[in-house]
């Protein structure tokens, strides 16, 4: 990938990821996603559906819960680092309002995306930002571009790699693929075919969504993999052609086998994931035992204000308490055919960093075949010496 495709494909990460603090209550009709779903190409292997309504609820609450556990209530130098974090990332929101001329956590509405992987080529993408957007936006994101009219429509293209963009009607935001801005401009219908290939883009949101995310394994990875058997997790991969990941009150993992041997594969990565979130919690709780056990406050190395807070354990267990509350049972993983389903619960520390399990997932899921197999190659890779 060349420079300028690899910046602007990194670039649009960070405004995806916003959304990924959203939690608050979000009242929209079914498939209000649907005039963003039309700008994308049909073909596309991975969509995404982000709300980024709610963002500031979230950024809110993630600060807010922070400040309400008990050790930062007892120590008032911890609570005074915390607002000092705040400030920093707070001026980092500053900056990107001056610069974008909208600020990200109350301007932006909806976010959709599509990535379509080829066999030959690098992968191209479709991104739809729906939202309260100055009439500039393009040039603020790209000075560079140049202006060409496409029939009525103004759009803005970038040298080299860089996507195409156009504004329309003053709320919609389009950046794509030099290959497929012409179509982005032409909206239609979901196919049928797109609706079979990912059916969870047609389900109705739930309350408080915050992101559905569906990737289907490329007909021809499938073929490329049948020369790296004996790697493993290969076999398993393959045996795989679906992965749905949804997060609204809770986070839900869906695998889909191309057959019940894959869907078996499925099954049991699933309930290792589950056993694992169980694992997580206890494993954590009792590092953080372990490390008062140790009387580490007897370190002369340790700041003042820390020996004085690990004297008393009682702020460190309520606020593990609150953060990775003790779990009885993993949670439950169900099958219907070659579908398999994991639910997991989003609070507590797992709200905090619920929007990581994704982004590993794509990584184990994409990254570690992606040295090997054209059109997969990881964004990092291409482009190294």
């Amino acid at each position: 990938m060349n420079a300028g495709n690899r910046t602007w494909c990194l670039g649009i990460i960070p405004l995806l990821l916003v959304g990924l603090f959203a939690g608050c209550k979000n009242d929209a009709p079914p498939h209000a996603f649907e005039g963003l779903l039309q700008r994308l190409p049909d073909r596309a292997d991975a969509w995404l559906m982000l709300d980024a309504q709610a963002a500031a609820g979230r950024y809110q609450a993630f600060w807010q819960e922070l400040r309400q556990l008990p050790l930062c209530k007892a120590e008032p130098h911890l609570e005074q680092q915390l607002d000092d974090l705040q400030a920093i990332v707070n001026g980092g929101l500053v900056l990107a309002k001056t610069k974008l001329g909208f600020d990200p956590l109350k301007d932006l509405e909806k976010i959709a995306a599509a990535v379509v992987f080829d066999p030959k080529a690098d992968p191209r993408m479709v991104v739809v930002v729906k939202g309260k957007l100055p009439a500039d936006t393009p040039k603020r994101l790209f000075p560079e571009a140049r202006e060409e009219k496409r029939g009525q429509q103004l759009v803005y293209v970038t040298p080299g790699d860089g996507p195409d963009l156009a504004m329309l009607a003053g709320d919609m935001l389009i950046l794509a693929d030099k290959s497929m801005m012409d179509a982005a401009l032409k909206p239609k219908k979901l196919p049928e075919a797109v609706k079979k290939k990912h059916p969870c883009l047609q389900n109705v949101l739930g309350k408080d969504f915050v992101l559905r995310l569906s990737v289907h394994m490329p007909g021809w990875l499938g073929d490329q993999l049948h020369g790296m058997t004996q790697q493993p997790g290969v076999t398993a991969l393959m045996g795989l052609k679906l992965l749905e990941i949804e997060w609204n009150q809770s986070l839900r993992m869906a695998l889909v086998g191309v057959d019940t041997k894959g869907a078996d594969h499925a099954e049991d990565l699933l309930a290792a994931l589950a056993e694992l979130n169980v694992a997580g919690h206890w494993a954590l709780r009792s590092a953080v035992q372990l490390l008062l056990a140790a009387e580490l406050e007897a370190i002369e190395e340790i700041p003042t204000w820390l020996a004085k807070a690990l004297e008393d354990p009682k702020p460190w267990l309520a606020s593990m308490d609150r953060l990775s509350p003790k779990s009885a049972a993993a949670p439950e993983v169900s099958r219907e055919g070659h579908r398999v389903a994991l639910k997991l619960k989003a609070d507590g520390l797992q709200a905090m960093v619920v929007w990581a399990l994704p982004i590993a997932m794509a990584i184990f899921s994409f990254g570690a075949p992606t040295a090997v197999l054209p059109g997969l190659t990881s964004i990092g890779n291409r482009g190294a010496p």
